[in-house]
């Protein structure tokens, strides 16, 4: 009996809408990070910025990621809801 009840369970968390909506937020996190990771890098050597500038250069990046992620993100989710 515990078993179906379990099962049920996983069934109703792991839907199709749940699993497309982690999916997605996975690979905007990795684009994320790859976007900080290389930022740093290329201010530095093409621009020849100093650290701490290249550091403010991706600051400024990521609090621009965070801001855009609400507006690009929800629209991608919102027709996810209709599932």
């Amino acid at each position: 009996m515990v078993t179906d009840n379990n099962s049920s369970v996983l069934r109703a968390i792991f839907s199709r809408a749940f699993v497309a909506i982690s999916l997605i937020n996975m690979l905007g996190m990795v684009g994320y990070y790859a976007i900080f990771v290389i930022c740093t890098h290329f201010a530095a050597e093409q621009f020849g910025a100093s650290l701490a500038m290249a550091g403010l250069a991706t600051g400024i990046v990521v609090i621009g990621c965070l801001v855009g992620r609400f507006f690009y993100f929800s629209s991608c989710v919102m027709p996810l809801q209709r599932w």
